[in-house]
């Protein structure tokens, strides 16, 4: 089972958006007409036996090293994001990345500022 970001697979298009963005009234009323809480739950549970996520918890773990389970990680991920510049630099170098390609779309996607502050976070080490 996978929740698309629209839960389109489970509800009508836009509902679980319309939940997720939503307000306690909202969210109330949407989940009492499509039952999305225990959908929700269901999803998430089975999402967190994946390999792929046990992985991707095992290697975090051990990048910010803290134990190896998911509150931990998200824990320390939320305690290094606090400065992101300093983060996505970090996550940069540990895995090597020397260049990046940034496709920003269209061009209010991302400011002059933000590019800048990006480009600084994830200034390569040494130059090739």
């Amino acid at each position: 089972m996978y929740l698309e970001p629209d839960g389109y697979k489970y509800f009508p298009r836009d509902v679980y958006l319309r939940w997720f963005r939503g307000d306690a009234d909202t969210r109330a009323e949407l989940d009492r007409r499509y039952g999305i809480v225990p959908i929700r739950r269901e999803v998430l549970r089975h999402a967190a036996q994946t390999m792929f996520l046990r992985l991707a918890v095992k290697e975090l773990a051990s990048f910010f090293k803290c134990p190896p389970d998911l509150p931990a990680v998200i824990e320390a991920r939320n305690a290094a994001a606090q400065d992101f510049d300093r983060y996505v630099s970090s996550l940069f170098r540990d895995t090597g990345i020397a260049n990046v390609i940034v496709d920003t779309g269209y061009p209010e996607a991302l400011t002059a500022d933000g590019l800048a502050r990006f480009e600084r976070a994830v200034v390569a080490d040494q130059p090739r």
